[in-house]
């Protein structure tokens, strides 16, 4: 009777260990899928503003909210004049379910 007793907390401590294990992976696969979300969105945002025309860079910043997609966020770009021939351009984006993620942010210059 006591071999069996032995046996069943032997393993129940290798079975809690194996479920922190778990845990942990489980943790680090979502934050890397959530990486990877916010990174896709942060290059989208860039590259639009890459292939926008010189002039329809005006200054200021536009923000918009995407909540019904795989990563719901607040998308925020900022133009910036540094002269009359360069502007600086800054996206940042925040992850609004995610608490793993800090925002993010992504800054050029683009010239005539």
């Amino acid at each position: 009777m006591i071999e069996l007793m032995v046996t069943v907390v032997v393993l129940c401590v290798l079975l809690t260990g194996a479920a922190t294990l778990m845990t942990r992976t489980y943790r680090g696969g979502t934050e890397a899928t959530a990486m990877a979300y916010r990174n896709a969105a942060l290059l989208s945002e860039a590259g639009r503003l890459e292939a926008l025309p010189y002039g329809y860079l005006t200054a200021g910043t536009t923000c918009d909210t995407v909540g019904g997609s795989t990563f719901p966020r607040i998308r925020c770009s900022t133009i910036t004049f540094l002269t009359s021939e360069m502007r600086q351009v800054r996206v940042v984006v925040t992850p609004t379910r995610s608490t793993l993620l800090a925002p993010d942010t992504l800054m050029f210059e683009r010239g005539r």
